[in-house]
């Protein structure tokens, strides 16, 4: 377990493609850099795999093994990954709320994308694992004012990314 007394409790926010993602990869691989496992769970399926496959191109080519957890996985599957996961051997997980099914070997980080999303036992079992010291990331596109953010989501920093990419094109409502 990590050292509390710098122990990163933050919502980040910002538009959709501003760069929250890559944010959370880069504090992930800090993770697994020093000895860590980092977790980055998503609400829906669908934006869970856009972030394993984000997250996997650039674990490649570090070294980082990326295990991609789901409902529905087969019992064999389960098993495989739950070896990766308890012998350290897999860094980065990425996956939806299944993640929280797991035994960690050496937890450091937990990263949840649109959290509010998440119903109240997966946010209590959130708030568990960053009383055990280990460092949380919240991540959230929907506009919250920093006032309400902090009564929302108490002693966390909270931190807007109001600068776009480079050549980012805007976005549009339909």
């Amino acid at each position: 377990i990590m050292h509390t007394h710098n122990r990163i409790n933050a919502l980040i926010q910002g538009d959709v493609s501003c760069g929250k993602t890559i944010v959370a990869i880069i504090a992930m691989f800090l993770c697994a850099e020093n000895g860590y496992q980092a977790v980055l769970m998503a609400p829906k399926k669908v934006l869970a795999v856009q972030h394993y496959k984000e997250v996997s191109s650039y674990a490649e080519k570090m070294g980082y093994t990326v295990v991609f957890l789901r409902a529905g996985m087969t019992a064999k599957e389960k098993r495989e990954a739950q070896k990766l996961i308890s012998s350290g051997d897999a860094n980065i997980i990425v996956g939806t709320h299944s993640c929280l099914n797991y035994e960690y070997k050496n937890l450091g980080l937990v990263v949840i994308d649109e959290e509010h999303i998440f119903g109240t036992k997966q946010k209590e079992s959130f708030v568990r694992e960053a009383n055990r010291g280990i460092h949380f990331i919240s991540m959230s596109a929907t506009p919250i004012p920093r006032s309400l953010a902090i009564i929302l989501y108490g002693d966390m920093e909270v931190t807007q990314l109001r600068e776009l990419p480079a050549k980012r094109l805007p976005s549009t409502s339909c």
